[in-house]
C-alpha cells in the first residue's frame, strides 16, 4: 500500500484553491489531516474519501425547489 501524504501547499495545488482555504478547514477540523509539530499534513486517499462524502452531502438536497 503506497501512503500519499502531503503539506497544505501541495493540497491547495492538487485542489486548485488557495492555501490559506485548506488552512481555515485544518482550524475548523472541516479537513481530515494529521499535524506533526503544529504542521498539517494530508493523506490523498482520505481527502479523496472526503470529497466523494461532501459531494453526495451537497447533492441530497433540492437546490432549486419549485
Amino acid at each position: 500500500m503506497n501512503t500519499r501524504i502531503i503539506d497544505a501547499s501541495r493540497l491547495a495545488d492538487y485542489l486548485n484553491i488557495n492555501p490559506s482555504v485548506i488552512y481555515d478547514w485544518v482550524r475548523k477540523n472541516t479537513i481530515p489531516h494529521q499535524k506533526v509539530n503544529s504542521t498539517p499534513f494530508f493523506n490523498l486517499d482520505d481527502i479523496e474519501q472526503w470529497i466523494e462524502r461532501s459531494r453526495h452531502r451537497v447533492f441530497k438536497y433540492d437546490l432549486f425547489p419549485r
